[in-house]
């Protein structure tokens, strides 16, 4: 699987903060449940969800 992302800042910090979680095997598939379940409250804001949908990536496919 090759994930293509912008390089802007906001992309970078969300996804790279989501791959590196480490309640990354408690979060659900769904984006709400990911938003909630995360506990830096930085990702917890529209930029993450912004970044995850503008880019079409499947989480599933990550997880």
């Amino acid at each position: 699987m090759v994930l293509r992302l912008r390089t802007d800042p906001c992309t970078r910090a969300a996804f790279s903060f989501f791959l590196t979680s480490q309640h990354l095997h408690q979060i659900d598939h769904q984006l709400p449940a990911i938003k909630y379940q995360m506990s830096n409250k930085e990702m917890q804001t529209s930029c993450f969800s912004s970044a995850v949908v503008a880019h079409g990536i499947d989480v599933r496919t990550v997880l």
